[in-house]
């Protein structure tokens, strides 16, 4: 990691000379976003591209670093619950990657763009979108992209009309993402399965689901994540439904917590909307609605934001 280190304090020497180089400042922030993604620390990232955006406009025409630049961007402000601001970088990159053959951009962009088309509610057009983007992927044999089309699949397409069905290609991804050693998606397979399980009212199946999710988050010490935070979230539903309201707040505020630290503002609002159900459900109005106003303020930020 100190590659980074280096990085960073060579782009703040070169940006208080005022080096003339847009391409090389633009390159450099570009780098730095894509580390402090690695590290799920999304704010900074987002800073970084930002940064690394304004550097291209002193770029003449568009180019591949600029594409990729928009790319990026679009892909953190989707994570960060910005989804309006993903749309024209999103477009733009787009066109560069199909006007220029290039296949493996182009195919990571749809797939971003089935995300927000899914987030908008288009579930046509996102299913469209995957499935483009799938078959590229498959063409260019980049398995783990495919796997991780394959889980948008199941997960925010075929839930919504077959939710048997996609349990079962939810097992499937399983399989690869443990073959990959990817345990993170792991864990957020297992927790959309029991997702998946609650909502067919069958909890006994679903917390078998998340005690495979938490065995692997403890094996693997990847309590620091959102898939674990997800994990959270799900298992304070599991807790509400069985009118355990005292366990689902503690797993609730866990997940919130842990989406607080990484940024992602939808994520926190989405678990604190369990923690005031459960003070409506114990009587606690006051808490609860102390608890709303805090969550309403969270989600203001996004619409400002955007």
């Amino acid at each position: 990691m100190w590659r980074w280190g280096v990085l960073d304090a060579y782009i703040h020497s070169l940006e208080m000379a005022n080096h003339h180089d847009a391409y090389l400042l633009a390159w450099i922030r570009n780098q730095l976003g894509n580390a402090y993604f690695q590290k799920r620390d999304f704010r900074t990232a987002l800073y970084n591209y930002q940064k690394a955006n304004d550097y291209t406009l002193r770029i003449d025409g568009q180019d591949p670093l600029t594409a990729k630049i928009h790319l990026n961007l679009a892909v953190v402000y989707r994570i960060l619950g910005h989804t309006k601001d993903c749309v024209s970088f999103l477009e733009s990159s787009h066109g560069f990657f199909h006007k220029n053959s290039d296949l493996k951009h182009l195919s990571k962009v749809l797939y971003e763009r089935g995300i927000i088309s899914k987030t908008l509610k288009q579930y046509e057009r996102a299913a469209e979108y995957f499935e483009q983007a799938r078959t590229i992927m498959v063409t260019l044999n980049l398995k783990h992209y495919a796997n991780l089309v394959q889980h948008m699949i199941a997960s925010q397409v075929t839930i919504h009309n077959n939710p048997v069905a996609a349990i079962h290609q939810l097992q499937a991804c399983i399989e690869r993402f443990q073959e990959e050693e990817n345990y993170p998606l792991v864990i957020l397979e297992y927790s959309k399965i029991a997702e998946i399980y609650l909502q067919l009212k069958d909890l006994e199946t679903a917390v078998s689901s998340l005690e495979h999710a938490v065995r692997i988050m403890t094996n693997f010490s990847l309590e620091q994540t959102p898939e674990s935070a997800e994990c959270f979230r799900v298992y304070a539903i599991y807790f509400f439904l069985r009118k355990e309201y005292t366990a689902s707040i503690e797993y609730a505020l866990k997940a919130a917590n842990s989406f607080d630290t990484m940024g992602l503002i939808k994520d926190q609002a989405d678990a604190m909307k369990i923690v005031v159900d459960c003070y409506q459900q114990l009587g606690d109005l006051e808490q609860a609605l102390l608890l709303e106003r805090q969550r309403n303020n969270l989600l203001t930020t996004l619409v400002i934001k955007e």
